[in-house]
């Protein structure tokens, strides 16, 4: 079972009581597992259900925030009166069913098995919608429930070791920082008010202020304070949700967060150690210098999730950049005039 889940534009499903089902957006907030039904007359692939959904399973799923999304060919009045017997097992938890009579979701995963059955398996959904890990076959003696827990259990310990590598890296760059002065701005020379370069390059997204700081050194010193400020607010924000105040001391780091969520806390991480290292480099940036740095983030592809924004906010970011320009341009034309 491979391939990319279909979904329509918006990364959507609709189940069998017509209610829209988002796909992409549970896949980056919980570990998303799509539990195929062979066929709606099948004894077996209910029992599956029954199972996941009792103790000690049923907690399990929970605490490493897996969500299951059933996948079944029709009919469609069929898998509803088959839903309808697994309410008292489902209970409160959020299980949707997807009906796929014409097996066009089955068939872009490579899950069709032909008479218009799907293979019977679970297999994971990326946030980009391709297909992971799998488990295929089942039948009265060959449940798969335990195959599922040691994967969800194996993929979300291997998620937050990266966090926490990452985590303890950033913090030991910081650590490492305080131990040498801070570079400030000299608004004397600038001839401009005190804390207004600060303002208008905090306006800049991170990689857009890099290449701004090229025009003196002056403005790379202030660019690399505002950079190291944000850092540190972002790492305090990060530290919360590693290790919560109102967490036990029985309970594991990132707690209550699910595996895709931790991997993008990762890529965050990874995207603000890369501009602390900028940050932090005692000389003065140049424009290669600014260009190289703005590649090695982009080859990472660490830049977070968040930083993906419609193009007014680029056309935005643009307007302040120009404001930036003209500051220096009369902090220039100021100096020489002096």
């Amino acid at each position: 079972v491979r391939g990319t889940l279909l979904t329509d534009e918006l990364g959507c499903l609709t189940d069998i009581d017509g209610a829209t089902v988002p796909i992409s957006q549970l896949c980056k907030e919980r570990l998303l597992l799509v539990c195929t039904f062979k066929a709606v007359p099948c004894p077996v692939c209910p029992e599956q259900l029954r199972r996941l959904m009792g103790e000690p399973y049923r907690s399990f799923f929970r605490e490493y925030r897996v969500q299951f999304v059933i996948l079944c060919p029709g009919p469609l009045d069929g898998l509803r009166a088959s839903r309808d017997l697994l309410l008292p097992a489902i209970g409160d938890e959020y299980v949707p069913f997807i009906c796929d009579e014409d097996l066009s979701i089955a068939r872009s995963v490579q899950a069709e098995m032909g008479f218009g059955q799907i293979i019977p398996c679970f297999f994971e959904v990326a946030p980009d919608l391709s297909t992971g890990w799998t488990q295929v076959g089942r039948g009265p003696g060959n449940f798969g429930e335990d195959q599922v827990c040691r994967f969800v259990f194996a993929r979300s310990n291997r998620s937050r070791e990266v966090a926490e590598l990452r985590f303890l890296e950033l913090e030991a760059d910081l650590r490492t920082l305080q131990s040498f002065s801070e570079d400030t701005c000299a608004p004397q020379m600038l001839l401009l008010m005190p804390g207004l370069l600060e303002g208008c390059l905090q306006l800049l997204a991170p990689l857009a202020r890099t290449s701004v700081a090229v025009a003196c050194k002056e403005w790379n010193s202030c660019a690399r304070t505002v950079t190291r400020k944000e850092v540190k607010e972002f790492f305090a924000q990060m530290k919360l949700l590693r290790w919560p105040e109102e967490a036990d001391d029985e309970e594991t780091l990132w707690p209550g967060i699910a595996a895709p969520a931790i991997d993008a806390t990762s890529q965050q991480l990874g995207f603000h150690l890369r501009l602390l290292q900028t940050a932090s480099s005692p000389r003065r940036a140049d424009a290669g210098t600014a260009r190289e740095e703005e590649a090695a983030v982009n080859t990472e592809r660490c830049e977070p999730p968040a930083a993906r924004v419609p193009s007014s906010w680029y056309r935005g970011q643009t307007a302040v950049a120009a404001a930036v320009g003209l500051i220096a341009a009369a902090a220039m034309l100021g100096r020489r005039t002096a």
